[in-house]
C-alpha cells in the first residue's frame, strides 16, 4: 500500500513557483482599475505633474500640496457598471479589480518621509513587510510538511498544529492586515489546519488549499519586490525636486542679501536690482517652485519684489497669507517693481526711497524665503509615519 508520504503531492503544492512565472501570470490576468473616489480622481487628474513625465505625483496650483497615486483593493463589492473604468487589461470578466487612490501630503517633505518609510518597509532584505510575508510562506510550507507525515493525526497533535499556525500568522500580522488578500490567506491557512466541514481529517484537500494560499502569498512577496523597485526611484525623484526648489530659494536669499549690503549711491545698485528682477522672473515667476512649503513663500517674495507683475499669482498669494491678511495682496499688486521704483525720476530722493520702500520690501521677501527653508528642513526631520 502506498504511504501518505509517497503519494503524489497535489499540483498546487508540488509546483515550484518562479518569480518569472508569477510575474507573467500577474501581468497577463484580466485587470480593471477604478477610482477610489470619483471626485478626488477628477480633481487630481486636472492638476499639473510635479515631475514632468511622472503622472503619479501632482501638485495644487495655489497651495503646493501634493497628491500621490497608489493602488489599493476596493472597499466592499464593486459594481463595474456604475464605476469609471480608468484602465482595463484583457477581455471579459476581470480576475482582479484595483482602485486608484490619491493620497494628499501637505509638504514635499511629508511625501519624502512617506516614500522613504514605504521603501524601508519593502526592502528586500530588512523590510518588515517582506520579512512577515516570508514568515507566512515558511508557516505554509511547515504545515504542508506536517500534513504529509505518517504521524497519526490525534486530537492533541491537531490542536498543536492549529495553535502553532495561528501563532505564526499572528506574528506576521496577517489576521489584522490592512490588505484583504492577507486576511484571506490567513483564513485559508487556518482552515486547512482544522478538520473539514464534515469533521474529517482530509490532508489532500488541506494541502491543496495550502498550495493555493502559497501561490497567493508568493504573489504578495513579488508585489513587495515590485514596490521595492518603484519607491526608491520615487524617493530619489522627490529629493531631487526638493533640492532644486530649495536651491532656488537659497539663491533668492543670497541675491537679496547682496543687494541689501550695497550702500545708497553705489553704482552697482541699479545693476543688482535688475539682476535680481531677472532671477525672480526666470525661476520663481516661471513656476519652477511648485511644492509646499516653498510655493507660497516664493510667490510672496516674488510679489514683494515684482509688485504688479505678480498679478497672475493673486489666488496663490491669497491662499498663502490667509483670510486674516488677504487685504495685503491688492496692496502688494498695485506697486511697481523695485527696479522701477529705483530708476523712476519722479520718486523721492534715492536715499529716502531706499530706506522707506526698497530695503523693507527686500527684507520682507528675504524673510519669507528664509522661513520656508527653515520649515522645510525641520519638516524632513520629523518621525516617519
Amino acid at each position: 500500500m502506498v504511504s501518505e508520504t509517497q503519494r503524489k503531492v497535489p499540483r498546487e503544492v508540488s509546483i515550484s513557483y518562479s518569480q518569472k512565472q508569477i510575474r507573467d501570470r500577474m501581468q497577463s490576468e484580466n485587470l480593471v482599475v477604478i477610482p477610489w473616489d470619483e471626485e478626488v480622481y477628477a480633481h487630481v487628474k486636472s492638476l499639473p505633474e510635479l515631475v514632468r513625465g511622472d503622472n503619479r505625483v501632482h501638485f495644487e496650483r495655489d497651495a503646493g500640496q501634493l497628491w500621490l497615486d497608489k493602488y489599493y483593493e476596493p472597499r466592499g463589492e464593486v459594481d463595474l457598471d456604475k464605476s469609471t473604468i480608468i484602465y482595463r487589461r484583457g477581455i471579459g470578466e476581470p480576475s482582479k479589480v484595483m482602485a486608484l487612490r490619491s493620497d494628499k501630503f501637505e509638504t514635499i517633505e511629508d511625501m519624502i518621509r512617506g516614500a522613504g518609510y514605504v521603501a524601508d518597509q519593502y526592502d528586500r532584505k530588512t523590510g518588515s513587510a517582506v520579512l512577515k510575508t516570508k514568515q507566512v510562506i515558511g508557516a505554509i510550507r511547515w504545515l504542508i510538511h506536517e500534513l504529509r507525515t505518517d504521524e497519526p493525526m490525534t486530537e492533541g497533535r491537531r490542536e498543536e498544529l492549529i495553535d502553532t499556525t495561528v501563532s505564526m500568522l499572528s506574528a506576521a500580522g496577517f489576521y489584522d492586515a490592512r490588505k484583504e488578500i492577507k486576511k484571506k490567506i490567513a483564513a485559508q491557512v487556518t482552515a486547512a489546519a482544522h478538520q473539514d466541514s464534515l469533521s474529517r481529517d482530509n490532508s489532500l484537500v488541506a494541502r491543496s488549499e495550502l498550495g493555493s494560499a502559497l501561490l497567493k502569498t508568493t504573489e504578495e512577496l513579488l508585489f513587495a519586490k515590485l514596490v521595492n523597485e518603484k519607491y526608491p526611484y520615487l524617493y530619489v525623484a522627490l529629493n531631487t525636486e526638493r533640492e532644486f526648489e530649495r536651491f532656488i530659494m537659497e539663491q533668492g536669499v543670497e541675491r537679496i542679501e547682496q543687494v541689501l549690503k550695497l550702500r545708497e549711491g553705489n553704482k552697482e545698485i541699479r545693476r543688482a536690482l535688475s539682476s535680481l528682477q531677472g532671477f525672480m522672473q526666470n525661476y520663481i515667476g516661471s513656476g519652477r517652485v511648485k511644492a509646499a512649503p516653498y510655493r507660497g513663500p516664493a510667490a510672496f517674495a516674488y510679489a514683494s519684489i515684482m509688485g504688479s507683475r505678480a498679478n497672475f499669482m493673486n489666488q496663490r498669494l491669497e491662499y498663502y497669507v490667509g483670510p486674516e491678511h488677504v487685504s495685503l495682496v491688492p496692496q502688494m499688486l498695485q506697486k511697481d517693481t523695485l527696479y522701477e521704483v529705483y530708476i523712476d525720476p519722479q520718486n523721492p530722493p534715492a536715499l529716502q526711497t531706499w530706506e522707506e520702500e526698497i530695503a523693507p520690501r527686500l527684507g520682507t521677501a528675504q524673510t519669507h524665503l528664509q522661513l520656508a527653508l527653515e520649515s522645510g528642513e525641520s519638516g524632513l526631520n520629523k518621525n516617519a509615519p
